[in-house]
Order: C-alpha cells, then sequence, then structure tokens
C-alpha cells in the first residue's frame, strides 16, 4: 500500500510541477523507462504514447554498453556519450537522511567518509532544499567520469543548469539510483528525491524544488518487473508490464496536454536505457526514443552518429542535452547531437517505417547464428565436392560444378538484396537469401557471355557496383544485411563495414587481375592492354575515395588498408616488384590521405563530422596525441579479442580448409592455373597487404581479413576447376 501511495504521491506532483500557476516548467523533460518496444509506442492501449510518437520525433536507439550489459551500464552510456564499463557502485545515490544498508550511519555521513567532501552546504542554495549525494563519485573520478558526464558538464555551463531527479528503480533492497548519473555534479550532488510520497497532502512543500532547469524521472516499475520476470508466470509479467505502461502513458499525458490549445512547452524526451530481456537473450532489441517540444517538430530521430533516418545510439543522447542547453560539450562523448528530419509522412506511416526496422533489427538476430552458419557450411560443402569432382573426374566434371563456386561467391551480394523484401521466418528468410544467390549466378554467365568475360569476374563486378551504388544511395541495403546487422551490433552505422570492406577488397583485386589475364594481357606489362590497366587503376582510385571519403562515413583504417592493398596493387600493375617496404609505403600514404579527409571533415561538418573527424576534434580540443595512440591500442586490442571467438573461428576454418582441400586434391591444378596466370599470381601480394593493414589499423580487421581471403580463394579455385586459361573462350580479342 506504502509504494501505490508513493506512486500516486509521484504523478500528482508532477502534475502540480507542469499545471501549478506561478511555478517555472523545466525547459527538458527526460522520461527513463526501461525495456519499453516499438510494439509498445504503436499499441492503442496507451493513446498518449501513440500520441507522443505521432506529434513528435521518432526514432529507435541501439543499447550497445561496454562491459557487462546491466542497466547501471545502459544509464551509465546515456550519461558519459561513450561505452565504458559500469561498476555497482553507479547505482549508489541517495538523499542525506536515508540510512546506508550495510553502512554506519545516514548517506549524509558515508559520503562524507568516503569523499571527505560536506557535501551542499549553504554556499550551495540551490542545493540546500532536497539535496542528493552519489556515493559511488569516487567510483566514476577513478575512471575520469567524474567531469566528464552530462550532470557535471551541466553544472560548469554559463549560466548553470539547475537539474532535478525523481524516482528510483530500487529491486529488492538493491539500489536502483541510476538516474543520478544524469545530473549529480562533479562532486556527486545535486537535487532531487528518492525516497517515496507517503503523503500527497503535503506536496505544496516541494514548490521550491519546480524551478530546475532539467528534470529527469526514472519510472522504475518496469526496470523491477524485469529484474523479476524469472519468477512471474507470462500471465502475472503482462499484467505487471501492463500496468507499468499505463502509470508511464498517464504520466505523459500529463506533461504533454496541461494545455491542449498552446501544444507542449518544454522539450520532452522518452527514453528506454535497456531492452527487455527477450527469449532471444538480453540486449537482442532496438529501443524506441520519442522527442516533443519546441526543439524536436514532427519527424524521425537521427545523428551524424548513425547517418540514418530513424535509428539513433545511445551515446548520442548526453551531446543532443548538452547542446539544448548551449552547454559545451566534453571531447571524451563519442556521440553527436540527435535531430529531427523532417518527413513529409505523417505520424502512422513514419511508424509504420521504424516498425520495419524493428522487424528487421530481431529478425536479424534470430537469423545470425542460424543462417550464417547454415549458408556458410553449405558453401563450404559445395566447394569442396568441387574440389573433389576435379580430383576424380577431371576438368570435365568439376566444369559442371563450377556454378557453384559462383554461387558461393555471390553470397554478400544475396545478402544485401535479401533486405528488399523480408518474410517473417527465418526459414524463409534463408530461403529469400538463396533464391538471390541463384538469380545472381544466372546473370553472372549472361553478364560473362555478353561482355566475353569469365562468370567470376562479372561476379566480381556485380559485387563491387552493388555495393558502391548502395553506399552511394546512403546504404539502404548494407545497414540492414544479415551480414553487417548494424543496427543491433553497435559497432558502425555507416560507411562499408568490415565484412563488406574485405568483399570489395577481394572482388577488386582477385577479380581485377583474373580480367588481366582472360584479355591476355601480357606480363611484365608493355604497351598492350595499357588502356586496361589504367581502366583497372582508375576502379580502383574510384573505390579508394568511395571507402574512404568521409562524408561517406568511412574510417581510417579502410584507407589504410585500401591504400595498402590498391597502392601495391598499381605498383604491380606498371611493372614493379612488390615488396614489404612498397606495403608500408602505400600504408603510410592511405594513413595520410585519412588524416587528410577527417581534417577537411572536421573543418566543414563540425559536430556532424565523421568518426576520424570527431578524433582529430577531441585530439586537438584537449586530449592530445596521445588519445589517438589509445584508439590505436584498442584496434589492437579488439583485433586481439576476435581472434578467439567463434565467429572469426568458422569462416577463417573454412577458408583454411578450403586451401588445404585445393592443396591436397587438386594442387597441381592449382599450381599450373597460377603459372599461366601471371597477374593473379601477383596479385596475391596486393590482397596480402590489404589484410595485413587491416589486421593492424581496423577495429575487427580480423573480420575483413578473413572476407577477403574467402574471395580471393573462390575466385583462384574457379578457374583451378575449370581448367581455365587465357587461351579460352572469354578471352576477348
Amino acid at each position: 500500500m506504502r509504494g501505490r501511495i508513493g506512486k500516486i504521491g509521484i504523478i500528482l506532483f508532477l502534475l502540480l510541477l507542469v499545471q501549478t500557476p506561478g511555478f517555472a516548467q523545466p525547459h527538458v523533460v527526460l522520461v527513463l523507462c526501461d525495456a519499453l518496444t516499438f510494439e509498445d509506442v504503436h499499441n492503442q492501449a496507451y493513446p498518449h504514447l501513440t500520441h507522443l510518437a505521432e506529434a513528435g520525433a521518432v526514432g529507435l536507439m541501439n543499447c550497445v554498453v561496454a562491459g557487462p550489459q546491466t542497466p547501471a551500464a545502459g544509464t551509465l552510456t546515456l550519461a558519459v556519450g561513450q561505452h565504458v564499463p559500469a561498476e555497482p557502485t553507479d547505482e549508489q545515490a541517495a538523499n542525506p537522511w536515508e540510512h546506508v544498508p550495510g553502512e554506519r550511519g545516514t548517506a549524509q555521513e558515508v559520503y562524507q567518509r568516503r569523499t571527505g567532501l560536506p557535501g551542499p552546504t549553504a554556499n550551495h542554495p540551490y542545493l540546500v532544499d532536497y539535496p542528493i549525494l552519489h556515493l559511488g563519485i569516487a567510483g566514476l573520478a577513478r575512471r575520469d567520469l567524474d567531469t566528464a558526464r552530462l550532470g557535471a558538464a551541466l553544472a560548469q555551463a554559463t549560466p548553470p543548469v539547475r537539474s532535478l531527479v525523481f524516482g528510483n528503480a530500487d529491486v529488492g533492497g538493491l539500489w536502483g539510483r541510476r538516474a543520478a548519473l544524469l545530473t549529480v555534479d562533479a562532486e556527486g550532488t545535486g537535487r532531487g528525491l528518492f525516497t517515496p510520497f507517503t503523503d500527497p497532502s503535503s506536496l505544496d512543500a516541494y514548490s521550491g524544488i519546480t524551478d530546475a532547469d532539467f528534470v529527469v524521472i526514472e519510472l522504475g516499475d518496469t526496470a523491477r518487473i524485469e529484474a523479476k520476470r524469472g519468477h512471474l508466470s507470462s500471465t502475472a509479467y503482462r499484467t505487471a508490464r501492463a500496468q507499468a505502461l499505463e502509470q508511464l502513458d498517464s504520466l505523459l499525458g500529463m506533461l504533454t496536454e496541461p494545455e491542449p490549445k498552446a501544444g507542449i512547452q518544454s522539450d520532452i524526451l522518452l527514453v528506454s536505457p535497456t531492452p527487455p530481456a527477450e527469449d532471444a537473450g538480453p540486449w537482442s532489441r532496438l529501443t524506441p526514443i520519442l522527442a516533443a517540444g519546441p526543439d524536436f517538430p514532427p519527424g524521425l530521430l537521427t545523428s551524424p552518429t548513425t547517418r540514418t533516418a530513424g535509428l539513433v545510439a545511445n551515446v548520442d543522447l548526453a551531446p543532443t542535452l548538452l547542446t539544448l542547453f548551449q552547454a559545451p560539450i566534453p571531447a571524451t562523448m563519442e556521440g553527436r547531437p540527435m535531430r529531427s528530419v523532417g518527413s513529409p509522412a505523417d505520424g502512422p506511416e513514419r511508424i509504420a517505417a521504424l516498425t520495419r526496422l524493428d522487424d528487421t533489427g530481431t529478425l536479424n538476430d534470430r537469423a545470425t547464428i542460424p543462417l550464417m552458419i547454415g549458408l556458410g557450411a553449405f558453401c563450404f560443402l559445395l566447394a569442396l565436392a568441387c574440389l573433389i569432382a576435379r580430383k576424380l573426374g577431371g576438368a570435365r566434371w568439376s566444369r559442371r560444378l563450377a556454378p557453384g563456386m559462383i554461387f558461393t561467391q555471390n553470397l554478400p551480394a544475396g545478402l544485401l538484396l535479401a533486405t528488399v523484401w523480408l518474410p517473417s521466418t527465418v526459414l524463409g528468410y534463408g530461403l529469400t537469401i538463396a533464391a538471390w544467390m541463384a538469380g545472381l549466378t544466372a546473370a553472372c554467365y549472361l553478364l560473362a557471355r555478353l561482355l566475353r568475360i569469365a562468370p567470376p569476374v562479372a561476379c566480381a563486378f556485380l559485387g563491387i557496383v552493388l555495393v558502391a551504388v548502395d553506399t552511394l544511395a546512403g546504404q539502404p541495403l548494407l545497414k540492414l544485411s544479415l551480414l553487417s546487422n548494424y543496427p543491433l551490433s553497435g559497432i558502425r552505422y555507416y560507411g562499408v563495414g568490415n565484412e563488406y570492406l574485405g568483399v570489395v577488397l577481394g572482388f577488386a583485386l582477385a577479380g581485377g587481375f583474373a580480367w588481366l589475364d582472360d584479355r591476355r594481357i601480357p606480363y611484365p606489362p608493355g604497351n598492350q592492354g595499357r588502356a586496361r590497366r589504367w581502366a583497372l587503376l582508375g576502379v580502383w582510385l574510384g573505390l579508394l575515395f568511395l571507402l574512404g571519403w568521409p562524408g561517406l562515413g568511412a574510417n581510417a583504417g579502410s584507407l589504410i588498408a585500401t591504400g595498402a592493398g590498391f597502392g601495391v596493387g598499381a605498383a604491380i600493375l606498371f611493372g614493379r616488384r612488390p615488396t614489404v617496404r612498397l606495403g608500408i609505403a602505400c600504408a603510410l600514404a592511405g594513413l595520410v590521405l585519412a588524416f587528410v579527409f577527417g581534417a577537411i571533415d572536421a573543418a566543414l561538418a563540425a559536430r556532424a563530422s565523421s568518426h576520424l573527424g570527431a578524433t582529430l576534434q577531441a585530439a586537438s580540443n584537449g586530449r592530445g596525441p596521445g588519445y589517438l595512440f589509445q584508439i590505436a591500442l584498442r584496434k589492437i586490442a579488439m583485433n586481439l579479442h576476435i581472434l578467439g571467438t567463434p565467429w572469426l573461428i568458422l569462416p577463417a576454418a573454412a577458408v583454411i580448409l578450403t586451401v588445404l582441400g585445393a592443396r591436397f586434391l587438386v594442387g597441381e591444378a592449382v599450381r599450373e592455373t597460377l603459372s599461366r596466370r601471371p597477374w593473379t599470381t601477383r596479385g596475391l601480394a596486393a590482397a596480402l597487404a590489404a589484410a595485413l593493414a587491416s589486421l593492424l589499423f581496423k577495429d575487427s580487421g580480423v573480420v575483413t581479413t578473413a572476407f577477403l581471403a574467402g574471395c580471393v580463394c573462390v575466385i583462384v579455385l574457379y578457374y583451378a576447376l575449370t581448367d581455365s586459361s587465357p587461351a579460352t573462350p572469354c578471352a576477348g580479342p
């Protein structure tokens, strides 16, 4: 009964906050409600929630966190605008008069013992009434998060932004005061109320704290329900959750409709820091984010982090709020301010578009393991069958199975095009991908006949064109591809990702050199074939800018890997011998070009710059060159970590087993093929340079290397299996 009275008191207080004449209305109200899904947003049982989505800006938020996936980590990421692991003490905030479990004395005494600071005093008149103390501020300071946080930045603004926090998510006597991370200053002090309202008749006593500019409300019921989900029946869980959402809906109604004719006076944001614990596992969903008010006209939320209408990152919230209050954004924050993108579609159509994005992310999460393992295993067995056929039946039999190699080569393109129309089941998804791969295989043979090129070259050409066109169009396919799975991974939101970067590099290098061999261009190069060599170099330069141009969202690692591969390849085109020194020089040239692009982007785009542009801004705004060194170490650590994951071990094992199988089954045929194809043979050095640069300079560069190696293997094996030579009919005049 005490808890129910407390809830009623909070609601009545908030109603008083927004409706009582003479009270200053806050500039921004942030409502935190864990475990929301996009189905809740367009559920007609919650009309105010639906109205907020249709009348304001709406989007989906990636809830990726560093370290263990806990509610504290979700809220900490919102507060600091970067991915850092949370600690249990991050939840320990209290009003000074509260008793701290397991500690001697009140929260005021515990705070003084832990920090040596007195807490709010008469010198802080704004904090004297209803103060709060963050008892874990020492742990935040140890991680350099005491000042690099939203609440601290707001307190240091000119003039200081007055913040206030209400509510908690305590569960079974455990701390759940994480919302304070968004409001307390660098000393861990602020204002708010964590204790329940037990006497609604005394609400007039709280009028002194309604002058806040920024109000955070943590509705902890959904968080408490999720924490107890394992102990509730399905019926009890659904009932409790519906009651919690009804309370949220009532709160939103009071916040958005105090004066219906006047519209929404404050900026109101609804954020769900953590997704629900779905059957597929925690953190397997995007969560809705809603914003309405003067600064958020109707539309789709986006940010320079994602460059995708309707999709934002949790690290974007803190920079967005600091921008609303015209406060400086700490250099440590990785996110960028969100904005509403005007859309001609009305509210229901926007919701329908986001529903598709949400459904795609959910389907990709369910399909990643079974489909990628299933499709990968099928392609591996298909290649093995071709090798066995070549061993037992000679080239005549292996030629009959050679279309299977082209089918395998079309896997990345099939994954891209499958997003055009997605079924609702994993089985249907797999059949759709297989159908696209089969159709693309037929298209490759048709294109090969029309252009008089070999099928693997036609396949490489189609794959490169598809990725390039999709990138220039804003990547409507690549961002939803099962291979990328960007909405849920949180690794990358734009640009050509590690998987497709490896595909493009492999196709461009192995496919390009194979084309020269098919055209019977002699090696060492002379005047014959000069135009074709220059044409291939032009394609590589175009891809270099496509993969590295910051306006398309690329990063430094992509340019370094591309520069190394295409630089060594260009040297081979003009008769130079590939060496280690040459590979290093080309990689360094790519690094210089990356910094040039990043500097231009940082100067022209400011907060909307690419990742590299933002990195250079942070380094020049106080973080120094050491920040760049830290990033390099992080890349190396990430690659070392991925080396031991099944997601790399499985494809790497498939490539290694395919190479070993080719050596023992058709080793002589492979050697003969390479001896007849000098361009392809020398082009392997360029692929090796790109692979090594990816390992050293890219986040998850081992992924790029694995896909690059796979593409090169498929192309080389096709020629070995079909016994193709420069004298075959596929060679042009």
